[in-house]
C-alpha cells in the first residue's frame, strides 16, 4: 500500500502511523466518500466500521480496511451527528451504517434511514440514551 499516494487521494496531511495491527490515520473532517472511492479503486475491502462517542457530543468512526492483506484504519469525527454514507460504494457498509445509526443516532447523509435493526420499540441512539456506557467509555 503506497501511503503517500493514499494521502494525496484523501487530500490530507494527517500522519499515517504504522502499528502491529496495521496503519492508523485520524482525519477529523475526513471526506469518507472520497476515502471509500479511493480504496475501492485500489481493490481494498471494507471490513467494518466502529463507532465510539468522543465525549463532546460527536462520535469517532473508524473505517477498517483490508488492503491486499494489510490493515488500514482511518478514523474521523461526525459533524453535528452526521457523516456521509459509503453504502453506495461499499455495499458491506449498509448494515453497519444502519446499526451505528440505531445505536448512536448518527445520520448518514445520502441514504434513507431504514427501519431500526434492533427492536421496533427502540429509538435511535439506544446506546447514548440508555446509559449503557460506563464512565470510562464516556471519556
Amino acid at each position: 500500500m503506497n501511503l503517500e499516494e493514499l494521502r494525496q487521494a484523501l487530500q490530507t496531511q494527517s500522519p499515517f502511523i504504522e502499528k502491529k495491527d496495521g496503519v492508523w490515520c485520524h482525519v477529523p473532517a475526513l471526506d469518507v466518500h472520497r476515502m471509500a472511492q479511493a480504496l475501492v479503486e485500489r481493490e481494498a475491502r471494507l471490513i467494518t466500521i466502529t463507532a465510539r462517542p468522543d465525549g463532546e457530543g460527536e462520535c469517532r468512526l473508524i473505517y477498517h480496511w483490508d488492503c491486499e492483506g494489510e490493515m488500514l484504519h482511518l478514523s474521523t469525527l461526525t459533524q453535528a451527528g452526521k457523516v456521509d454514507s459509503i453504502a453506495a460504494l461499499c455495499p458491506a457498509a449498509d448494515w453497519i451504517e444502519r446499526e451505528i445509526h440505531d445505536l448512536y443516532a448518527i445520520l448518514f447523509n445520502g441514504r434513507e434511514t431504514s427501519p431500526l435493526v434492533l427492536r421496533a420499540t427502540d429509538r435511535s441512539g439506544l446506546f447514548l440514551s440508555n446509559g449503557n456506557l460506563s464512565q470510562e467509555d464516556k471519556r
